[in-house]
């Protein structure tokens, strides 16, 4: 078990870390938890990356995997510290994202649900892009479909599919009325 660090009273723990650290590496299980216990599981982690960008300020992933993302609650966040500088990083790369299974316990955001993630993303200054797709494992959940670009001539061009119930996960991330 390796315990590497907490942030705004975050304690973050993974276990079985192996691979190669300036390239691939995997772990059985990584958790969140904050002063009321748990609340973030992700289970068999699999990440590539190429940390010498970060020199550039890019941080360039090729891939995140993970077998299970598992949310029981919403965090207890401690009080945000002032930020003395801006981020290092001015670009980000994620060409793979690929969430097996996605749970979200009862209000974490909506109704208990479950879903599959698969995406990208590219970021650089003011633009970008972003491929999403999220799909329910049940019989019921929200759908979201997109393929966005902003920044450049035209401030947001693609497309998107969207749909869900009025208290499900997307009205509820939205902020929308039930």
């Amino acid at each position: 078990r390796v315990e590497a660090m907490s942030v705004r009273g975050q304690v973050i723990e993974l276990d079985r870390l192996r691979g190669d650290l300036l390239g691939r590496l995997k772990a059985d299980r990584l958790t969140i938890a904050d002063a009321d216990g748990t609340w973030l599981t992700v289970e068999q982690v699999d990440l590539k990356w190429s940390p010498f960008a970060l020199i550039g300020g890019h941080l360039d992933l090729a891939h995140v995997r993970a077998d299970l993302i598992g949310v029981a609650r919403r965090p207890v966040l401690g009080p945000a510290q002032e930020e003395t500088q801006a981020s290092p990083i001015n670009r980000m790369d994620l060409r793979a994202l690929d969430i097996a299974t996605l749970n979200l316990a009862g209000g974490v955001a909506g109704p208990a649900q479950s879903y599959a993630l698969s995406g990208r993303v590219n970021t650089e200054g003011l633009t970008g892009a972003l491929g999403l797709d999220l799909r329910p494992t049940a019989v019921f959940g929200d759908i979201a479909r997109s393929d966005l670009d902003w920044g450049g001539p035209t401030p947001l061009q693609g497309q998107a599919a969207i749909s869900g119930a009025p208290s499900g996960l997307i009205a509820t991330l939205l902020g929308l009325p039930s």
